[in-house]
């Protein structure tokens, strides 16, 4: 075997045998993550995972717009491409992404 075979695998073995050290000392403290604990880690999350103000600032977008965009493909002193279309903006998954969606 050459060297880095021999590194992957005890890198390998090192990893796993960590793996199941964290998961028997989990298993051992009464199920890991239960009870109590469970449902004041849900609470935080929750908070954590509502939309704030910083999502209100983003409302402004939300709706239909035309665009109108130049590219210069032909280098600066080129003449420049033209196109129009139209973007919508709405609110996916519980108002925490921002979706646009361009046509033309």
């Amino acid at each position: 075997m050459n060297k880095r075979r021999i590194i992957t695998i005890v890198i390998g073995f090192l990893f796993f045998s960590a793996m199941w050290i964290i998961h028997d000392s989990i298993a051992k403290n009464d199920g890991g993550f239960g009870g109590a604990d469970q449902e004041k880690m849900m609470e935080v999350w929750q908070e954590l995972i509502t939309p704030g103000a910083e999502h209100k600032a983003l409302d402004f977008f939300v709706g239909d717009w035309t665009t109108k965009t130049k590219m210069w493909m032909a280098g600066p002193g080129g003449p420049p491409m033209e196109s129009e279309g139209t973007v919508a903006f709405k609110w996916i998954m519980g108002g925490r992404y921002l979706c646009e969606e361009h046509t033309g």
